[in-house]
């Protein structure tokens, strides 16, 4: 009897003298703004618990969640009510970084491309968006302060740098990103009127535009280019020619000449590789598909390009190919 008292003595001796350790951990450990933090109490010899998470927030569940809705530092105490031991840890909540997407990987000149921002806002706070972009880029849908944009590249493979800024309740972010041009696919005419004012008319997969070029840049590219009221098609042993009655296309012998289209054409330009023939008629530019049949004749009809009155010269821009 008197072991058994002793035994019984002892035990509640060893639970009177129990060490309270209060320890915990949480996840993630950089957790977003809005996102949801999990708390595992990793406490040993206490009972009750108590979670302060420093913004005025409480739980007294053993492993508990929260969401901080606020970017900042945090101070976060488990307290054991019975032993008054605390564990104090700083938990630093960040905003997720503004990025946004390309709807390619693999963007070739002229390809539409739309731009997408990608922001992380769980509590729908306003948000205001500018773009910058390269003078490279042609906008094509959309405006510098919405969240989705459609462009097309304009030059040659290469390089392009393009920056998103976000404001987000309070705060201002930058994203700069670089995306790859490549794979020339199609000619940019460039047109100019007879009030001297440039313009270029892109061609690709899925994009005709037109938009207007300063005068220094036009004279450039018309200073490059070489133009004639005669071209050969050596390829085809075609030549094609204009005179006040339209224009026409002839054998190399100077048979089997054909009347294309009527009007004055004063201005005619051949694509690269051979393939169509790009010419100034009364009411603007035409396009002519240079296909034969098995008689020798052209296929197909011109096409009607641009209704841009008095186009006195159209060359091909040779950083369009």
């Amino acid at each position: 009897m008197k072991n058994t008292v002793f035994s019984i003595f002892c035990m509640l001796l060893l639970c009177g003298c129990r060490q309270v350790s209060v320890d915990y951990t949480f996840a993630p450990l950089n957790p977003m703004a809005g996102e949801t933090v999990t708390f595992t109490n990793l406490s040993t010899g206490g009972e009750d618990y108590e979670w302060n998470f420093g913004d005025n927030m409480t739980s007294e569940d053993k492993n508990p969640t929260h969401v901080f809705r606020r970017t900042g530092t945090y101070l976060v105490t488990l307290k054991e009510k019975k032993s008054g031991r605390t564990c104090n840890k700083a938990l630093q909540v960040v905003a997720a970084l503004p990025t946004f997407t390309a709807s390619s990987d693999s963007i070739s000149v002229f390809d539409e491309v739309r731009l997408k921002a990608a922001v992380w806002n769980p509590y729908k706070h306003a948000v205001s968006y500018l773009w910058t972009l390269d003078e490279s880029v042609m906008l094509l849908s959309g405006t510098a302060s919405d969240s989705l944009l459609t462009v097309c590249f304009t030059e040659a493979a290469g390089a392009v740098s393009i920056r998103l800024q976000v404001t987000m309740d309070g705060e201002t972010y930058l994203t700069d990103s670089t995306l790859h041009i490549h794979n020339k696919q199609a000619p940019a005419l460039i047109l100019q009127t007879a009030e001297g004012d440039f313009c270029q008319r892109l061609y690709g997969q899925r994009t005709e535009k037109l938009r207007p070029l300063t005068y220094e840049r036009g004279i450039q590219l018309l200073a490059e280019a070489v133009t004639a009221n005669t071209l050969t098609d050596t390829l085809e042993r075609k030549i094609y020619f204009a005179n006040a009655d339209g224009l026409f296309v002839a054998n190399t012998n100077g048979t089997d000449t054909v009347l294309i289209d009527g009007g004055a054409a004063p201005v005619l330009t051949l694509s690269y590789p051979l393939s169509r023939l790009f010419y100034a008629s009364g009411d603007g530019v035409r396009s002519l598909p240079l296909l034969r049949n098995r008689n020798n004749r052209i296929d197909g009809e011109p096409v009607l390009l641009n209704s841009l009155q008095q186009v006195t010269k159209i060359v091909i821009d040779e950083q369009g190919y």
